[in-house]
């Protein structure tokens, strides 16, 4: 039997995409070469966000410039990944708070191409 998987994205994780997307770009960079922030939301919603960005170029095929000479294209892989917990260390995921009752972690990860 094969098992499907399917995957639910709500309006609520396409803000937080858009939002972690928009953060980097602003604060990190173009290629954002494993960077990482966090943002420190506890005072209003008891969580901090820790954002990593990485990227990848890759060689994608060849087009034609104005002359007619063949130029290599490039497309640059971004993948963005946000850890949000309510855990007590300064970033997440917060590997001291596992174990404790109440811990609360969740991870979502989105890959984009220029």
């Amino acid at each position: 039997d094969a098992v499907r998987l399917q995957l639910l994205i709500t309006d609520s994780d396409l803000n937080a995409i858009e939002g972690a997307t928009a953060y980097l770009r602003g604060t990190i960079g173009s290629t954002c070469a494993n960077a990482t922030q966090t943002l420190d939301l506890s005072s209003s919603l008891n969580v901090r966000v820790t954002i990593t960005c990485n990227s990848d170029q890759y060689n994608e095929g060849e087009t034609t410039d104005s002359t007619g000479t063949l130029q290599t294209q490039t497309v640059r892989l971004y993948t963005i990944t946000a850890v949000a917990c309510n855990g007590s260390a300064g970033t997440c995921p917060d590997n001291t708070s596992v174990t404790r009752p109440g811990y609360v972690e969740r991870m979502r990860v989105v890959k984009v191409s220029n």
